[in-house]
């Protein structure tokens, strides 16, 4: 959905109303590649071959917690133009604490602005840590993500087991992914 804000269109969030993605908890996450190009690599008969842009994008997912104080990492893969991963968020005192600001001042900046140790905030880190060193190996690619990344709350075991099954399987699954850029709609 776009808005309005200051005369110019922008898109609404798609995070959760209410919730705060400081909050401890499980997170399924997926990170696409700029326009679906598949920079990670290719499937090859169920297989994945990872690509150097795949190799850094992998290396700097297990990095993560080494950042990012009592975050956890579950299943992950990469496939050629996205990543699946979970993490688990542990409980912060930054995540208890109301946001100040300004008599309202800096109010709008501090809503659309991730809050330090917040999902967002790591996501933010590792996908510009990725194209840093995507860059750096000075590839004839012009590497890049997507602006957004999806998630979803995991809720209960069922629901852990089914997302750690669907990472799993995603590679045999490749032709029916819904970003496998032969599933994308046709612009």
């Amino acid at each position: 959905m776009l808005l309005k804000y200051k005369g110019k269109y922008r898109t609404e969030s798609s995070r959760l109303k209410g919730w705060n993605y400081s909050w401890n908890g499980l997170y399924y996450i997926t990170i696409c590649t700029k326009h679906f190009q598949p920079f990670f690599g290719e499937i090859k008969d169920g297989n994945m071959f990872v690509s150097q842009i795949g190799q850094v994008a992998e290396a700097f997912w297990h990095e993560i917690p080494n950042h990012f104080a009592g975050v956890e990492l579950d299943e992950f893969i990469v496939m050629p133009n996205h990543i699946h991963g979970i993490i688990f968020m542990p409980e912060t005192e930054i995540a208890r604490s109301p946001r100040e600001t300004e008599q309202g001042k800096n109010l709008y900046m501090s809503q659309i602005t991730p809050r330090k140790g917040s999902l967002s905030s790591i996501i933010r880190s590792y996908k510009g840590a990725v194209t840093r060193e995507a860059n750096l190996l000075n590839l004839e690619v012009q590497f890049g993500w997507h602006s957004r990344f999806y998630d979803s709350i995991i809720k209960d075991a069922d629901g852990l087991y089914a997302i750690r099954q669907y990472i799993k399987n995603n590679p045999i699954n490749w032709d029916k992914d819904d970003n496998n850029p032969i599933n994308l709609p046709k612009l």
